[in-house]
């Protein structure tokens, strides 16, 4: 979309190129009838170097023939200085009563005119230039114009006086009053018609780079700025719109434009051709160019000297030579850019070269060497646009090419990536089988195992209890032996029952199956069970404590913190206390006993599996957790509950197990 609007834009302004040269072309041929004079060929001009301080002066040394006569218009190169133009007007070839001497171009300091009268006398006419106040001069004009009265003269001797810092180059012309507003006009609207074309490629070179952030934009943008801000100098609009308090920073811009458009010129058609394939060489010099020029206008202002874009230009030539060698060897190598946009290069920077050489007296000094390298070069910054809008599409096509290419490639990988994901997943499935059948099995294992220990275990303890009663006749260190046999039966009778624990929990898979029940009873069942416990203590709220749990897993859960305080805490010996507490928004359960307690270190560590002691335990205690806290904290898990341990002041250790309350009764 934004392709087919810049093509429609350049596509106008290229239309308004084209009528900005037919328009030159009706400046420049003037119609059948006499309505302008060409003086070329008719003018003379003072001697070079010699210095002449009056136009008194310069009016005898012309009736004397010491002046030199000049084949065409004024061009004697880019000198300062003074000249004078002297030519006589015979009235019966010119039978105007009035007429408009103008004398270009615009960017000349000062032109002063004078007129012979009949008795010979010199009148002075006026003064104009870019560096005359535009009060003083006496048309407004782009470029000097002076009225000329010839009411009742048969001759006349017109002089020209011209002052310059920079060109000694003049076109002079002598107009019909109404035909001099028409040529005005036509002229305004050619330099309005370059200029504002100008003015829109810098608008679309701006978007262009906003839009492609490419940096060649960036410099498009430079060679534009500066080739139209050249043409707004040397055509005289500067002069007419802008109000400098100094009127010498004219003649320093256009010097410094002029130098700088020609070298920024270069540097374009460097990158635009690719001349890099050609010669390295070349193209950094095409590249350095350009500060090699900013360096010499920052010498020629800080010096004042006014020698500097003669000579820049001088050097320029033999480089815009180089330039259409190589971009002829590029035609020949069937570079695009080359072939689409090469011929209107050639075209512009070979009128620029007339342009110099004329101004330099080595051609005609006319109109057309005046204006037709601007014109050609608006048409050229036109045709220099759509390449760059066309190296715009090369590059989104080779971008939108690369991006299919990372798409594709993309999609590949992400094919490849989703069969290794599916195949890994497969084998992960698999792999989790197994881990599952292996489980099963070693659950089945432990299951039958447990069972199996546990009766022989108990009948092993229970013949050791019987052997108490004769204890009396038993030698004591069988008593000794005895004792080791009966807590080792116990422990194992514990460990027993805490993988029966453990294989009850998984059976259920720690999905609790919730009901209402009331956690009084519960506790006091569980109680009820050690019925030869006389260290066993209970207290109990005197109302119901409801709460949504299973009731199967809380009490797997009190059974191993009583079995866990009576094996570990010393409970046959200290005694064991099971609290109930109903708290705001939760039951909680405590178990106490008055062991030799936890360090603080492996409070939150005793409810990991199997955990062993640290070094901080006291000697000779607990070795193992065993299976009984990680079955407690699993089951508090499950009912989004929790379980923690704290030191029994003065002694032992308090396991507070607590509960969500979902509802409380008092007294039913």
């Amino acid at each position: 979309m934004v392709s087919r609007y810049c093509r429609l834009l350049l596509c106008c302004l290229l239309l308004l190129g084209t009528a900005a040269v037919a328009a030159m072309t009706a400046t420049v041929m003037p119609d059948a009838e006499t309505a302008s004079l060409s003086l070329a060929g008719r003018l003379q001009a003072s001697p070079r170097g010699v210095g002449l301080d009056s136009a008194e002066a310069a009016l005898s040394a012309y009736r004397s023939g010491s002046f030199e006569p000049v084949p065409g218009n004024l061009g004697r190169g880019y000198r300062g200085g003074d000249v004078w133009l002297a030519f006589d007007l015979d009235l019966q070839a010119w039978p105007q009563q009035r007429a408009i001497l103008e004398v270009g171009p615009a960017y000349l300091d000062r032109v002063t005119v004078y007129l012979t009268t009949n008795d010979d006398t010199l009148q002075r006419v006026g003064q104009a230039g870019d560096q005359v106040a535009r009060a003083i001069a006496p048309l407004p004009a782009l470029k000097p114009a002076f009225p000329l009265s010839l009411l009742g003269q048969a001759r006349a001797i017109v002089l020209v006086h011209i002052q310059t810092t920079s060109t000694q180059s003049a076109l002079v012309t002598l107009y019909r009053p109404d035909r001099f507003v028409d040529m005005t006009v036509n002229e305004s609207l050619v330099l309005g018609s370059v200029f504002a074309g100008s003015l829109g490629l810098l608008l679309l070179t701006v978007a262009m780079f906003l839009l492609m952030r490419d940096p060649v934009y960036l410099l498009w943008l430079l060679y534009v700025a500066m080739t139209t801000g050249l043409w707004f100098f040397i055509d005289g609009l500067a002069y007419h719109f802008l109000a400098l308090q100094r009127l010498e920073w004219f003649n320093i811009a256009t010097n410094a434009l002029g130098s700088l458009s020609l070298a920024m010129s270069l540097l374009v058609a460097t990158y635009l051709f690719d001349f890099r394939q050609l010669s390295v060489w070349l193209h950094r010099l095409f590249v350095v160019w350009p500060l090699l020029v900013l360096v010499a206008m920052a010498v020629g202002l800080l010096f004042d000297t006014m020698f500097v874009p003669s000579w820049l230009f001088l050097v320029s030539l033999p480089l815009t030579g180089a330039v259409w060698l190589s971009i002829l060897r590029q035609m020949l190598r069937r570079q695009r850019m080359a072939l689409l946009f090469g011929v209107p290069h050639l075209i512009y920077t070979g009128l620029a070269v007339v342009n110099i050489v004329a101004n330099m007296g080595w051609l005609p000094f006319t109109l057309f060497s005046f204006y037709g390298w601007q014109v050609a070069g608006a048409l050229y910054l036109v045709a220099l646009q759509f390449a760059l809008i066309d190296r715009t599409r090369q590059t989104q096509v080779l971008h939108a090419q690369t991006r299919q290419q990372l798409l594709t490639q993309l999609a590949n990988r992400n094919q490849e990536l989703e069969e290794r994901v599916t195949a890994r997943t497969q084998e992960m499935r698999q792999a989790l089988e197994q881990v599952r059948q292996a489980e099963l099995e070693q659950r089945q294992l432990l299951s039958m195992a447990s069972h199996e220990f546990r009766t022989p275990a108990a009948m092993i303890k229970a013949s050791l209890d019987s052997l108490r009663y004769l204890e009396p006749r038993i030698p004591p260190d069988v008593t000794a032996r005895l004792d080791n046999i009966r807590q080792a039966s116990q422990r194992l009778i514990h460990l027993t029952n805490d993988l029966i624990d453990q294989d009850r929990v998984r059976e259920r898979s720690l999905t609790p199956r919730h009901k209402r029940i009331n956690l009084t009873d519960l506790v006091a069942g569980v109680a009820a069970l050690y019925t030869d416990a006389p260290w066993l203590r209970v207290q109990l709220p005197a109302a119901p404590v409801w709460i949504n749990a299973d009731p199967a897993l809380l009490t797997i859960a009190l059974n191993n913190l009583i079995d866990n305080a009576v094996r570990y805490g010393e409970g046959k010996r200290h005694g064991v206390v099971v609290e109930l507490q109903s708290q705001p928004g939760a039951a909680v359960l405590q178990v106490a006993d008055q062991g030799p307690g936890i360090p603080a270190s492996d409070k939150q560590r005793i409810f990991e599996r199997y955990y062993s002691k640290s070094d901080s335990w006291p000697r000779g205690e607990r070795t193992s957790s065993g299976l009984g806290l990680f079955i407690v904290h699993s089951i508090a898990r499950s009912h989004q509950g929790s379980i923690h341990a704290e030191d029994n002041l003065p002694r032992g250790t308090v396991f507070i197990f607590s509960l969500p309350l979902k509802e409380r009764t008092v007294n039913g």
